[in-house]
């Protein structure tokens, strides 16, 4: 390595993944080409006494090794949050207990804060592989450009959150991750965004991220989309009056509430929507487009943000 760089804190929560899932994800960060790290582990299932085990037998044979333990599960944002709280160097790397680093990735992103000391926040591209770890697909559509990256991202998340490496002086004003049930990342960016801090994705594949057969319900499915539209309102509320609000109620209530039940419903005939077009079934389908338009206005900001993505990639890419 030609380049004299600093440490680097590499923070994971582990739940319910696999041993071989957890060796892997283990194996590829610890077999970094680059060396100067801490790798923060915090365990959020208590109850998981293999992954207990698995880590603690890494951590006697790699003293980087940090092992933390939750008396209680208290979900990602919190260990993640948990994990900051704990790291010793000003760059900060996210990985998740499922994935597969790839062997340079570290080296590469530390590079490229060096050579670009403006930035703040890094993410870059992927391979999508499936519980066995074969690859399923490679990303191609990948958005680089600065334009792009600030245009899209009101409107859709570009950015892979396990490949994530930032600077920990963006936690000055973020003060972390917030605690709500999904989407921490998107609200963690806009927020970055909001506040002024350089955003960037590279071109390079760092990781291996894997697609779990369990790992979405149609129900948790339905919650993002819900906490994706939330985030982005209040994007915009930030962005109009210059200030943040967040509204705990309506986490606590939101799957109880009519709308969200509604939102859901709409959902599920999209999907059944998508599938006549598929079908080639066109008469079906626009009769289930106008009902799921109909049943639900967070259902048209969700397809009017999926329009916008396409238009604002045509416009600046051509593709």
């Amino acid at each position: 390595m030609k380049f004299n760089s600093q440490s680097v804190s590499i923070i994971m929560s582990v739940y319910n993944e696999t041993d071989d899932m957890l060796i892997e994800a283990i194996e590829s960060i610890i077999n970094q080409t680059y060396k100067k790290f801490e790798y923060i582990i915090v365990l959020d299932n208590p109850m998981n006494k293999d992954a207990k085990n698995l880590i603690l037998k890494y951590k006697e044979r790699d003293k980087r090794i940090v092992f933390v333990e939750n008396e209680k599960n208290i979900g990602l944002p919190l260990s993640l949050n948990r994990g900051i709280n704990l790291a010793k160097f000003n760059l900060i790397a996210r990985m998740d207990a499922d994935d597969i680093s790839l062997h340079k990735r570290i080296e590469k992103q530390v590079k490229y804060f060096e050579e670009n000391p403006n930035v703040d926040l890094i993410s870059g591209q992927i391979e999508y592989i499936d519980e066995d770890g074969y690859i399923i697909k490679k990303n191609k559509l990948k958005i680089t450009s600065e334009e792009l990256i600030y245009k899209m991202l009101p409107y859709s998340n570009p950015f892979t959150h396990p490949t994530w490496m930032f600077r920990k002086k963006i936690l000055n004003n973020l003060f972390g991750y917030r605690n709500i049930p999904s989407g921490q990342d998107y609200d963690f960016l806009l927020r970055a965004k909001s506040l002024g801090y350089t955003l960037r994705i590279i071109d390079d594949v760092l990781l291996k991220y894997r697609i779990r057969n369990n790992s979405i319900s149609v129900s948790k499915r339905t919650q993002q989309q819900k906490m994706t539209l939330y985030i982005q309102k209040l994007y915009f509320q930030r962005r109009r009056n210059g200030f943040d609000t967040f509204n705990e109620k309506y986490i606590a209530e939101s799957e109880k509430s009519r709308d969200y039940l509604k939102y859901k419903k709409s959902a599920d005939i999209y999907l059944k929507y998508k599938s006549s077009i598929n079908k080639r079934h066109y008469i079906k389908a626009l009769v289930q487009l106008v009902c799921s338009l109909l049943y639900s206005k967070d259902q048209c900001k969700s397809i009017y943000n999926a329009i916008m993505v396409k238009i604002i990639f045509k416009k600046n890419t051509g593709i």
